[in-house]
C-alpha cells in the first residue's frame, strides 16, 4: 500500500471512528437532547441534567400541550406537588425544578414557557441560596441551560452532546439493566410531572426523634457554614423582570420563599436575609414560608436544604386558604411592602428563640441532655419580648405530636392455649382497666384525620386491634366493647370472611370467621372499623393444595404459597406489583359489595341474621354504594362521605413482614396506615403521613393481667417520652 493510500485509509478510519462515536451518543442520548428514540427514558435524562432534559421532554411530541402552568426554581421546588397545586388552584402544573438553579436560570425558563408554551400560571420558588450566586454555569454538560433558553448556538450545543465522553452513554445502558420500580440514584425524576420521584421517601416509616436522628444524623450534628448573599441586587432585578414579563403576557404569577430548616437559615447573617427580603417586598408581594415552628422539626426535612412533600402540601394549602388539610397557624405569611418589617421581626424572633433553646440544651450535662432531648423540639420560651410576638401563633411539639399505643388481639376463647388467644374474662378485665385508667379508644380513621386534617385526638388515645376476623370477635369481643363504649379495628382476611367450617374449598377445618352481615352490624355501631389483613396473602401453607381456590399465585408443591405480603422469589417485580394491586382491589370490591349497602339487602344476600348475642340497635345506611373501584390513588384514597360506609385505608401486615417495595405499592394504592407485630410505642405527627406507616403494636394474651397491662402502658409511655 502506498503512503498516499495509507493516509487516505487512516483518515477515513478516523472519520469513521468519530462518526460511530457520535452515532453512539446520538442513539443512546443520555441527556435526551436528540429525542431519546431508543430508550425514551426521560426520568434518567432529567437526572443527568433537568435543565436540558425537561425542555427536550416537553418539546418532544408537543408534550407541553398537556400543561398550562409551571413551578420553577431550585431543587427545593420539587416538594411543591403538582397534584396539590392542580387540586387547590386548578390548571395543569409541571414542575421545572433544576439543581442549584439561580434566578437567571429561573428567568430564562419562565420566559420560554410563556413564549413557547403559553403558560397561564407560574409559581416561582425563591430560596435563600438564590442570593448567593447569579449567572453561573458550573458545568456545561450537566448544569447548563438548553440552547433554546440561553441563546447558545445550535452547533455548539448539540455537538457538545454528540461528542460526549462515551461513559455517559455506557452508564445509561448499564442503568437500564439495573432499573427497578423503586427510585434509583440514576433515575430520580418523574418525567410526567417533573418532580423528584419520592415514592420511597413518601412511604418511609417515621416515628420518634431518637430513631430519626439515627437515620438522619445530619440533624443531630448539623454542619456549620457561612454563606454570603453577594447577589441580592441581581437576583431581585431578575425577580422584577419575571413579574413584568408575566404582567405583560397576562400570566398569573406567584412568588414563594420555600421552607428552610432553621439551622440552614443561620448560614446567612440576619442583616443580609432582612436586606434580601426587604428588596423582594419592594418589587413584589410574596408568600414567605422560610421559618415557622415546624422548621425546627427535623422530621419534616430529609437533608440540610430539602423539606418533605407533606410540608409543601401545607404551604400550598395555606396559600389556598384550604380547610381540609392540616397546617400550623404560623406556617407562611403573605408579605407586602407594608408589613415586611413586622414580618421580619416575627421571623427572627422565632429564629432567636430556637437558638436560645438549643444553647440552653447544649449547656446541660450528658444525663440531663438525654432526659430533655424530646423537649428540645417544640419547647416554649417563657422570657423576653420575643415571646410576646409569638404567643398567639407559636406551635409546640405537644400541639402536633401524640404518643399512641396499639394493642393486638386475635382470638377470644374460653381455654386459651397460645399467645394469640385470650379468655373473655381476661379480655373484659383489660378493657375495663383501660377505660378506668382514662384511655380513650380510637380507630385508624381517627389517626388519619389527626394527621391529614389536624382533628384533635382525645387525651391518652389508644388503638385496640384484632387480626384475622374470627367469629369470636363478633360474638364475644364486640358485646364487651359495646358495654364499655370502646372502639376497635378488625383486620380481616378477605377470602376467609364468612368461612365457618373449612379453609377455602378444602376439607381442612378452620376457626370460624364472622360474616359480612355481622361486620356490617359492628360498623353501624360506630365502634368497629373493618380493615385489611389482605384479601388472600396470608395463606396457610399446610392447607394450600390444588383444590384451595382458583388463585393461581398460591399452591403447594408445584404451586406457590403466599404466606405474607412480600414478593415471591419466582416472581418478577412487575408481576408482584400487579398481584398486590389486585389483592387490594379485590379486598375493596368485597367491602363495597358486602358492606357499603343497605342492611336489608345485605341480610337478604347473606341469608343470615344481623344481630349478635348482645342486642344492639343499628342505624341503617339508606344510601348504598356499590362502586366498582379502580386500582388508583384517586379511587382508593377517596374516603366515603357516609359514616357507615367502609373504605380500606389500613392494613395489618400478615406475619408482620414488609419491605420498602410493599410499603410503596400500598401507599400508592390508597393504604394510609400499616401496622406490624413489632412491639413499641408510636409517635403520630400532624401533617406527617409517614408517621402512620409500620406502626408498632403490643401483643396481649392471657398471661397479661389488667393491672400489668396498664402498668406496662404507663411505663412505656414514660420511657418513650424520655427518649
Amino acid at each position: 500500500m502506498t503512503s498516499k493510500k495509507w493516509c487516505i485509509t487512516f483518515a477515513i478510519s478516523i472519520l469513521l471512528v468519530i462518526f460511530m462515536y457520535a452515532l453512539f451518543n446520538y442513539i443512546v442520548d443520555p441527556f435526551g437532547v436528540f429525542g431519546d428514540k431508543l430508550f425514551n427514558w426521560y426520568s434518567y435524562n432529567m437526572t443527568n441534567n433537568p435543565r436540558v432534559a425537561k425542555i427536550a421532554y416537553l418539546d418532544k411530541d408537543e408534550n407541553y400541550k398537556k400543561y398550562d402552568s409551571y413551578v420553577i426554581g431550585c431543587s427545593s421546588t420539587s416538594s411543591f406537588s403538582v397534584e396539590d397545586l392542580n387540586n387547590y388552584f386548578g390548571g395543569s402544573y409541571y414542575n421545572m425544578i433544576m439543581y442549584g438553579a439561580d434566578m437567571l436560570d429561573v428567568e430564562q425558563t419562565c420566559k420560554y414557557v410563556i413564549e413557547q408554551y403559553k403558560a397561564k400560571n407560574i409559581l416561582i420558588n425563591i430560596f435563600l441560596s438564590n442570593a448567593t450566586k447569579y449567572n453561573i454555569e458550573e458545568d456545561n454538560i450537566t448544569k447548563n441551560m438548553h440552547e433554546k433558553l440561553n441563546g447558545e448556538s445550535k452547533i455548539s450545543f448539540y455537538s457538545r452532546y454528540l461528542f460526549l465522553d462515551p461513559q455517559y452513554s455506557m452508564a445509561k445502558i448499564k442503568a437500564k439493566g439495573e432499573d427497578t420500580y423503586l427510585t434509583q440514584t440514576f433515575d430520580v425524576f418523574v418525567e410526567e410531572t417533573g418532580v423528584y420521584d419520592k415514592k420511597v421517601r413518601d412511604a418511609e416509616p417515621i416515628s420518634s426523634l431518637t430513631e430519626y436522628y439515627k437515620n438522619y444524623p445530619v440533624f443531630e450534628n448539623y454542619p456549620m457554614e457561612s454563606l454570603e448573599m453577594t447577589e441580592i441586587d441581581t437576583t431581585v432585578e431578575s425577580i422584577k423582570r419575571i413579574k413584568e414579563m408575566c404582567e405583560e403576557n397576562n400570566v398569573n404569577v406567584t412568588f414563594v420563599m420555600a421552607p428552610a430548616y432553621y439551622e440552614y437559615v443561620k448560614y446567612f447573617s440576619e442583616e443580609s436575609v432582612k436586606k434580601f427580603q426587604r428588596k423582594i417586598a419592594q418589587v413584589t408581594d410574596y408568600w414567605d414560608f422560610t421559618l415557622s415552628s415546624l422548621c425546627k422539626e427535623p422530621r419534616f426535612f430529609y437533608d440540610e436544604t430539602h423539606f418533605r412533600n407533606c410540608m409543601g402540601k401545607m404551604a400550598i394549602a395555606k396559600m389556598a386558604g384550604a380547610t381540609d388539610t392540616y397546617y400550623p397557624e404560623d406556617i407562611g405569611e403573605y408579605v407586602t411592602k407594608e408589613n415586611i418589617e413586622e414580618h421580619l421581626e416575627k421571623e427572627f424572633a422565632l429564629l432567636n428563640e430556637f437558638e436560645t433553646e438549643k444553647n440552653d440544651y447544649e449547656s446541660l450535662g450528658t444525663v440531663e441532655k438525654e432526659e430533655n432531648k424530646s423537649e428540645l423540639v417544640g419547647s416554649v420560651g417563657t422570657e423576653g419580648n420575643n415571646v410576646e410576638l409569638l404567643s398567639s401563633v407559636r406551635v409546640t411539639e405537644k400541639d402536633y405530636v401524640k404518643q399512641v399505643p396499639i394493642l393486638t388481639y386475635h382470638s377470644i376463647v374460653e381455654n386459651p392455649t397460645s399467645n394469640s388467644e385470650i379468655s373473655p374474662q381476661t379480655f373484659e378485665s383489660q378493657m375495663k382497666a383501660i377505660s378506668e385508667a382514662g384511655y380513650n379508644t380510637i380507630t385508624f380513621e381517627d389517626l388519619v384525620s389527626y394527621v391529614e386534617k389536624g382533628t384533635e385526638l382525645p387525651e391518652k388515645p389508644i388503638c385496640i386491634t384484632f387480626d384475622d376476623g374470627y367469629m369470636n370477635n363478633y360474638e364475644i369481643a364486640f358485646p364487651i366493647l359495646k358495654k364499655y363504649q370502646m372502639k376497635a379495628t378488625i383486620f380481616v382476611i378477605g377470602v376467609s370472611v364468612g368461612a365457618t367450617t373449612n379453609y377455602k374449598d378444602t376439607d381442612y377445618p378452620i376457626t370460624p370467621h364472622f360474616t359480612y352481615a355481622q361486620a356490617k352490624e359492628m360498623i353501624d355501631s360506630n365502634l368497629i372499623s373493618i380493615q385489611s389483613h389482605t384479601y388472600d396473602m396470608h395463606q396457610w401453607a399446610p392447607y394450600e393444595n390444588e383444590q384451595s381456590g382458583s388463585d393461581e399465585t398460591a399452591t403447594n408443591g408445584s404451586k406457590k404459597i403466599r404466606e405474607n405480603i412480600l414478593k415471591l422469589e419466582s416472581e418478577t417485580e412487575s408481576e408482584y406489583i400487579e398481584a398486590l394491586k389486585q389483592d387490594l382491589l379485590k379486598m375493596q370490591e368485597e367491602i363495597d359489595k358486602n358492606l357499603n349497602k343497605t342492611e336489608s339487602s345485605l341480610a337478604k344476600e347473606n341469608n343470615t341474621s344481623t344481630t349478635s348475642n348482645f342486642k344492639l340497635d343499628t342505624t341503617t345506611n339508606d344510601e348504598a354504594q356499590n362502586a366498582n373501584i379502580a386500582i388508583s390513588n384517586s379511587d382508593l384514597n377517596e374516603t366515603t362521605s357516609n359514616k357507615n360506609e367502609n373504605s380500606i385505608i389500613a392494613l395489618s401486615y400478615p406475619s408482620g413482614k414488609w419491605d420498602t417495595l410493599s410499603s410503596v405499592v400500598l401507599r400508592e394504592n390508597g393504604i394510609k396506615v400499616t401496622v406490624t407485630i413489632e412491639e413499641g410505642m408510636n409517635e403520630i405527627v400532624k401533617g406527617l403521613p409517614q408517621s402512620l406507616y409500620s406502626l408498632k403494636r403490643y401483643n396481649v394474651d392471657e398471661t397479661v393481667q389488667a393491672d400489668e397491662l396498664i402498668r406496662k402502658l404507663e411505663i412505656e409511655m414514660e420511657g418513650y417520652l424520655k427518649k
